[in-house]
């Protein structure tokens, strides 16, 4: 990835700063430290220095990161160590791990979110269809089956975390925050493939987007939402979008 910073020259727009070789980076950052995963780990590196700058490492190059959600009071990662993957969770800025658990499941898919919330896909013991299994790891989890004739993604980001069901061109995402397993925000988009969906969390804000494939370069479409906990609102792809009470589509 190229990451750019802004010069003295032109305040106003950013210039190159360094080109990263990273698995994947965190989705937000302070200003000042950006998490990233490379082959070693888990990097802290530091964004106002000339060059890049490790300023903290966690793990090593026997762990692989699958996936990581960072807020700035937490920060987890699924990761996987010797065939075993299991859930990860520190507290920022100190970096001091919390949780350190196994997934304890036979998931097709395995995320969480920065609470350390784990969001997983299973089979079904009984019947081999999708079932969604959430929860806190040590703690009773929340089970759901899912009808097999949808596609399904899981989403993380922040402290969000989402389910994308895809039937036909028609994909809905179901968004929780926290250690909430029910959804508190539902989107809807009509005409696109399940895997076009994206979604960030910050400060408060998840924004949605997906690229529908209608047009060419960068076109797309993007909602945002602001939480307010325990409200669920109902958003579409549509010209017409209905906020529930204490929530703002913008």
């Amino acid at each position: 990835m190229t990451a750019g910073k802004k010069t003295a020259a032109d305040a106003s727009a950013p210039g190159h700063w360094a080109t990263l070789n990273v698995r994947q980076a965190a989705d937000s950052y302070d200003g000042e430290q950006l998490i990233v995963v490379d082959t070693d780990g888990i990097a802290v590196l530091d964004v106002l220095a000339d060059r890049p700058k490790v300023l903290w490492r966690e793990l090593d190059p026997t762990y692989r990161v699958l996936q990581l959600a960072r807020t700035p009071s937490a920060c987890s990662a699924i990761v996987d160590h010797e065939a075993s993957v299991s859930i990860w969770r520190w507290d920022m800025p100190g970096w001091q791990l919390r949780m350190r658990r196994s997934t304890g499941s036979h998931a097709t898919a395995t995320i969480t979110n920065a609470s350390g919330y784990l969001i997983a896909l299973e089979p079904d013991p009984e019947t081999g269809s999708p079932r969604l299994n959430v929860g806190q790891p040590g703690n009773p989890p929340y089970l759901k089956n899912l009808p097999p004739e949808h596609a399904y993604r899981l989403l993380a980001s922040g402290n969000a975390h989402a389910l994308a069901s895809a039937k036909d061109t028609t994909t809905t995402v179901e968004i929780g925050l926290g250690t909430s397993a029910g959804p508190q925000v539902r989107a809807t988009f009509p005409n696109i493939g399940q895997g076009d969906v994206g979604m960030r969390e910050h400060a408060g804000t998840i924004t949605l987007w997906h690229r529908d494939g209608a047009h060419s370069g960068c076109n797309g479409r993007r909602t945002a939402c602001q939480f307010a906990p325990g409200a669920l609102m109902t958003v579409s792809d549509r010209p017409a979008r209905k906020a529930a009470s204490g929530l703002v589509a913008r």
